[in-house]
């Protein structure tokens, strides 16, 4: 399918990579699209080199894109992940689509439209795209993507279900931040009178510890073979989109851990963020096929002993012992983010990514990019 389009619009507007000096504005058009204007342009600034412009896998003719107006105005961007996959020893060029913004998308509506052209035009073999909004998906399935139902889905495992609901209400409503010690005692009361969830109990056959960033991402790597897609093997890139994605610190601490069972193999591990009377977001979590059901016990044990209201994560279709063995233990799948396609000129491709044969969710998704939940105010 060709999907090119001219360089230059009606209005003379401008469609072309992102450089380097386009950084303070993509950066103060981060703060308007996304209603920040308390972040540091430096420090947006900053992430926004490092993630797109230094990444370990970036690559000169897959470049994320900027539309300027012509006068020098910052109408758009899309952020270009790229993403080095491999089926039966063939290497596969990915390319994830991030951080998409539109200044005044009333106003520029077509702006939108010319990016994600702009970037499934790009040499990948596969596009994706995990958190797409109703309008990009709609924009994305008349260009011949794809859909991913599976892949849409996160599932979430309450522990106190009112400190939960205390928690996600006071994310909208700030002022109700102070209901979450009243939400305690409703669910000391609800876990007498009606014991659902299932209480957790300590796992006897599987023991976690801390680990950092170095021992997870040596985990990780030994998972990358998991699907007939995977992940090309570079521990030097999986450490540094661990490194990127551990600074998520409106999500809360970092936890990392690894679970081994009682002969001390190792089972598996997640990465993940608490915080404070918050869920335990899992970025990603491993097990090998057999030992799922230890990895699950020991995460939920451990996000309870923390005080975690709830355990939550993105959906690895391709991992189908893991997901059924939260799904045993009353975690719901339900769509909590936005809608993730998949676009390749080789429709088998595609469908192979549709049938859960690929690994391109959390870390080898887009889930790591420190511009979701990272910390960007200034001293």
């Amino acid at each position: 399918m060709n999907l090119a389009l001219p360089l230059v619009a009606r209005r003379q507007e401008e469609l072309r990579p992102f450089r380097a000096e386009d950084v303070p504005e993509v950066a103060r058009l981060f703060q308007r699209v996304y209603a920040q204007p308390e972040a540091s342009v430096p420090l947006l600034g900053s992430c926004l080199v490092e993630t797109f412009l230094e990444h370990p896998w970036a690559a000169p003719d897959m470049p994320s894109h900027v539309c300027v107006a012509a006068d020098g105005a910052m109408l758009g961007f899309v952020g270009t992940l790229p993403l080095r996959l491999r089926q039966e020893g063939r290497p596969i060029r990915a390319a994830i689509a991030s951080t998409g913004m539109v200044d005044r998308h009333e106003e520029n509506p077509h702006v939108g439209a010319r990016l994600m052209r702009a970037f499934l035009n790009g040499p990948q073999d596969i596009s994706l795209n995990e958190t797409a909004t109703p309008p990009v998906r709609r924009m994305w399935l008349a260009l011949g993507a794809t859909p991913l139902p599976s892949h849409s889905l996160s599932w979430i495992r309450l522990l106190r279900p009112a400190g939960f609901a205390a928690f996600a209400l006071a994310r909208r409503a700030p002022m109700l931040r102070h209901a979450a010690g009243a939400a305690g005692l409703v669910d000391k009361a609800l876990a007498r009178l009606v014991p659902v969830p299932r209480p957790v109990e300590k796992p006897k056959a599987a023991e976690g510890d801390d680990a950092d960033a170095e021992a997870f991402a040596d985990l990780v790597s030994g998972d990358s073979a998991a699907a007939p897609i995977a992940p090309q093997p570079d521990l030097p890139a999986l450490r540094w989109m661990i490194g990127q994605a551990v600074r998520k610190e409106r999500r809360g601490v970092p936890v990392i851990r690894i679970v081994r069972d009682r002969r001390g193999r190792v089972a598996g591990g997640y990465l993940g963020h608490l915080g404070p009377r918050g869920p335990l977001q899992v970025l990603h979590l491993v097990a090998a096929p057999a030992m799922a059901e230890l990895v699950v016990d020991e995460l939920l044990w451990h996000a309870s002993e923390r005080g975690a209201t709830a355990v939550t994560g993105r959906n690895r279709p391709e991992l189908p012992a893991l997901m059924d063995a939260l799904q045993v233990r009353q975690a719901v799948f339900l769509r909590m983010q936005g809608f993730s396609l998949v676009h390749a000129r080789n429709a088998a491709l595609a469908q192979a990514v549709a049938r859960g044969e690929a690994s391109v969710t959390c870390l080898w998704g887009d889930s790591w990019a420190r511009f979701t939940d990272g910390d960007f105010r200034g001293a």
